[in-house]
């Protein structure tokens, strides 16, 4: 029982391992695009639709994506 000595481990805590050590291997490279427009855009919010937004935007635009506190 892990979580009775020790602080449970969350799938958060899996996945944050998994892309670090993915990383650090060299198993992923950022997908850079070859230039850039000019143009900017902002994507509110890092849940996968935002993600996967940015990720769409980042070939034609720069873009930032922002996080809103609380």
């Amino acid at each position: 029982m892990l979580a009775i000595n020790e602080p449970a481990v969350t799938i958060k805590n899996i996945e944050n391992a998994i892309i670090d050590y993915a990383w650090s291997h060299g198993l992923m490279v950022a997908d850079l695009p070859q230039d850039y427009t000019g143009k900017q855009i902002a994507v509110v919010g890092s849940g996968p639709a935002g993600l996967a937004c940015a990720a769409q935007l980042n070939k034609v635009c720069q873009f930032t994506d922002t996080e809103a506190e609380g």
